[in-house]
């Protein structure tokens, strides 16, 4: 073993044994996520996330969850903002050899085709080259059906990676808790589908969980969490399979369904509304279920300015089913 391995192994153990004295410092568990974020608070660049534990209050029962949270904020969604670019010009790439690979294909059909009329054309009798000619033309011919077979064989394994790339980018883009769309997600599957204009009208709902944050510190986070998966639950069950279905923030959903007038998006609203506010859950110990309510805000969008606008038409609205005392839906004015 080298000196500079060594070295690195020595360097690599301190920084270790550092970290791990940090978080029993701050009575915070040694698993992967809070390793991992103490790591980048001590040893790495990232200001985004050194505000954000320099801001935490560490004896709070929620430091553990605000380190999950800021594992997602300030790492994850920064690598895969990186992997989905370097991603889309993988796809890309892969798009265009495969492309590469249907010319010389058609290609060497081209060629094979003129071998063969060659080879019609010529008569072993009429000389010793003639003969010669006419096995270097059967011996092209073989070479080119080869040729034809193996790039065949490799454009099934070109479409096989990238369908394998295109799935594990759309894991990547799941919120962890509830199986929906995260941020990311959603904007890589928001932006395919306004390309296509027989998506058009779209229905955009910002749904909101009434009190949510009463909620979690009445029952627990533990309680919170449960709700927020019967929520994609419900929405899954309840949504077309074209409808996109994202956890926008912590306590906030944002739904896209595609050939969807506002009037129809609105019941839709409505019926998610009151699915959700049907939703039981028994906290253990306690003698009576747990029910939470949301608001929703919808919009529509057929194409034409900025969608971002949109989004804020439906954002007032939902600020107005807020206003007139919650659990109830409101459309863009």
């Amino acid at each position: 073993m080298t000196e500079q391995r060594q070295n690195d192994i020595k360097q690599a153990g301190l920084r270790s044994r550092t970290v791990m004295a940090w978080l029993r410092d701050h009575k915070l568990p040694a698993e992967p996520i809070c390793y991992t974020v103490a790591y980048e608070y001590l040893f790495t660049d990232n200001k985004q996330l050194k505000d954000s534990v320099d801001s935490l209050k560490f004896d709070s029962e929620n430091a553990k969850q605000s380190f999950e949270q800021i594992y997602k904020d300030c790492i994850i969604s920064r690598h895969y903002a990186d992997l989905s670019m370097q991603g889309d010009n993988v796809n890309g790439y892969v798009s265009e050899i495969l492309s590469l690979l249907v010319q010389s294909r058609e290609e060497i059909d081209d060629i094979s085709g003129a071998v063969k009329t060659i080879k019609s054309e010529i008569s072993p009798e009429d000389s010793k080259a003639s003969g010669s000619l006419v096995h270097q033309a059967e011996q092209l011919e073989k070479c080119s059906d080869n040729l034809k077979q193996k790039l065949a064989e490799k454009s099934v394994e070109l479409e096989s990676l990238q369908d394998q790339y295109l799935g594990l980018k759309e894991d990547a883009s799941k919120d962890e808790l509830t199986g929906l769309l995260d941020q990311a997600g959603l904007m890589v599957t928001l932006n395919s589908a306004i390309k296509h204009q027989d998506n058009y009208p779209l229905t955009v709902i910002r749904l909101d969980i009434d009190r949510f944050k009463q909620f979690n510190d009445t029952n627990g986070t533990n309680m919170g969490n449960a709700v927020l998966k019967q929520i994609a639950k419900a929405f899954n069950n309840q949504l077309k399979g074209s409808d996109i279905i994202s956890r926008f923030e912590e306590d906030e959903f944002l739904l896209i369904l595609p050939k969807t007038p506002l009037n129809n998006g609105m019941s839709v609203a409505d019926i998610l509304r009151k699915k959700i506010e049907s939703i039981s859950l028994k906290k253990k110990g306690a003698l009576t279920p747990v029910k939470v309510t949301v608001s929703a805000g919808v919009s529509e969008y057929n194409g034409n300015g900025q969608f971002g606008q949109v989004m804020e038409k439906a954002k007032k609205a939902l600020m107005r089913s807020k206003d007139l005392g919650k659990n109830c839906v409101n459309k863009e004015l």
